[in-house]
C-alpha cells in the first residue's frame, strides 16, 4: 500500500483572495469614546488631595522627596517612589521604590497602563484615581449631591457611602447605576455626570419614563440608546417591565448603561424585579439631613449663577434660619433661593426684587417670612 505524500503549497499559492470588511451594524461595534482622552490629574481615592499632572512634562516623578513633581508626605512613600509617562491617553506607571507600587491589588513587576477612572496604589494603603479633565471637573457636582465631603487624611475612613471616586470609578466602567431619593435631590442631575464622565460620553443620552408594549417599538429603544446611557424615570404608575425586554436592557448584546432613578426602592422592586440586584446603588440623603452643609452648597448655587453673593455675607440671625429651614424641594429650593437672594441683595428692597423677578411682591414677602425665615436686609451691615 503506498503511503500519501502530503501536498505543499507555496507561500504564493497560500494566500487567500482578498475580501472586503464589512461595516458592522453600529450597535455592535465594541469602541465607545474615541479620540483623545488623558489623564490630566491624579486624586488620592476619597480625600481632598488632587494633584495636576504637569501638561509641559512626559514623564511625572511622584514620592517624599521635595524635588518630586507630585509630594506625597507619608512614612511609607519612596523619595522617588514611581515615575508616570504619558502615553496617548494613558499614563504608564512604573514601580521605583522598595515597598511597592500596586494595580488591581498587585504589586507591579513591570510598568502598568492606567486610564481615566482606574486606580493604582503605592504603599501604606494610598490609593490614587487618575481623571481626566471632565471627571475632575464633575467631582464638585458629585460631592453635592452624593453628600460628601473630602478628608484631610491620606487613608479615608471608608463608611460604605458612595464617594465621588467610587462613581467615577463606575462611571469609566460599565457598570449599572440605581439612584433613589427624594424630589429635587438631583437625581437627573447625578445621571448627567454619570455619562459626562463615561467612555458613552461621545453619544447623546436616553431618557424614558415609560416603556413601549409594542415590540418592535422595544427594539426602536434598545437600538436608539445603544452604546449610550438609558435613564429610566419609575414613578407609581410605571407597571412591571417585561421580562424579555429587561433580559435585553441588562445584556452585554446592546452595550447599554442603565440609569434608574425612583423615590425609593418600593416602587423599584416590582418594576425591574430581581434584575436590580445587577445596579450599583446610591441613595440621596434630603437637605433637610444636611443642615451643617446648607451654607456650602447655597455659596455653591452663587457660583453657578455667577453672583458675587455669599453666605458668610449674611447676618447671623439669617445664617441660623437658613441652617433650620427644611429645604423641603431640596436642591431645587436652594436654586430658587440663590436666584431671589441674589436678586434682593443686588435690587436693595423686597418690592424691587419681586419686580425684577416677575413675582407678586406679597408672594416673595411670604416666602422669606414663612418659607426660609428670614428678615431684610439680608446681610450684615458693613
Amino acid at each position: 500500500m503506498s503511503k500519501r505524500v502530503p501536498t505543499t503549497h507555496s507561500a504564493k499559492q497560500a494566500v487567500q483572495p482578498s475580501m472586503k470588511t464589512k461595516t458592522l451594524p453600529e450597535d455592535k461595534r465594541d469602541g465607545l469614546f474615541e479620540g483623545p482622552d488623558p489623564v490630566t490629574w491624579i486624586h488620592i481615592f476619597g480625600t481632598a488631595h488632587r494633584f495636576e499632572l504637569p501638561r509641559n512634562l512626559k514623564s511625572i516623578s511622584v514620592g517624599s522627596s521635595p524635588d518630586c513633581d507630585v509630594v506625597i508626605r507619608s512614612p511609607y512613600i519612596s523619595r522617588l517612589h514611581c515615575t508616570l509617562e504619558r502615553r496617548y491617553d494613558c499614563l504608564r506607571v512604573e514601580d521605583r521604590s522598595k515597598n511597592g507600587t500596586y494595580v488591581d491589588e498587585r504589586r507591579m513587576k513591570e510598568p502598568k497602563d492606567v486610564r481615566p477612572g482606574e486606580t493604582f496604589g503605592v504603599a501604606g494603603g494610598i490609593t490614587f484615581l487618575a481623571l481626566n479633565d471632565e471627571m475632575h471637573a464633575a467631582y464638585p457636582v458629585l460631592s453635592d449631591i452624593l453628600d460628601w465631603e473630602d478628608q484631610d487624611a491620606l487613608i479615608p475612613i471608608d463608611t460604605g457611602w458612595p464617594t465621588p471616586s467610587k462613581v467615577i470609578v463606575w462611571a469609566a466602567g460599565n457598570d449599572h447605576v440605581l439612584i433613589t431619593g427624594e424630589p429635587g435631590c438631583d437625581q437627573d442631575r447625578l445621571a448627567r455626570a454619570i455619562h459626562s464622565i463615561s467612555p458613552m460620553r461621545s453619544k447623546e443620552m436616553v431618557w424614558v419614563d415609560s416603556i413601549p408594549e409594542d415590540r418592535a417599538k422595544q427594539k426602536e429603544l434598545l437600538l436608539r440608546a445603544a452604546r449610550s446611557t438609558l435613564v429610566l424615570t419609575i414613578d407609581d404608575k410605571m407597571p412591571v417591565m417585561d421580562a424579555a425586554f429587561r433580559t435585553s436592557l441588562f445584556s452585554t448584546s446592546y452595550r447599554i448603561r442603565v440609569l434608574v432613578c425612583a423615590s425609593s426602592m418600593d416602587r423599584v422592586l416590582p418594576v425591574l424585579g430581581p434584575d436590580h440586584s445587577l445596579m450599583r446603588r446610591i441613595d440621596l440623603r434630603p437637605l433637610a439631613f444636611r443642615n451643617e452643609q446648607i451654607e456650602r452648597l447655597l455659596d455653591r448655587q452663587f457660583e453657578e449663577r455667577g453672583s458675587t453673593l455669599r453666605v458668610a455675607q449674611f447676618n447671623e440671625e439669617n445664617r441660623k434660619a437658613l441652617r433650620a429651614c427644611e429645604w423641603r424641594g431640596n436642591f431645587d429650593d436652594l436654586r430658587l433661593a440663590a436666584e431671589r437672594f441674589d436678586a434682593l441683595v443686588r435690587e436693595g428692597s423686597v418690592r424691587s426684587a419681586a419686580s425684577a423677578l416677575r413675582v407678586p411682591y406679597s408672594t416673595l414677602q411670604k416666602w422669606l417670612a414663612n418659607t426660609i425665615g428670614v428678615t431684610v436686609p439680608l446681610t450684615a451691615a458693613r
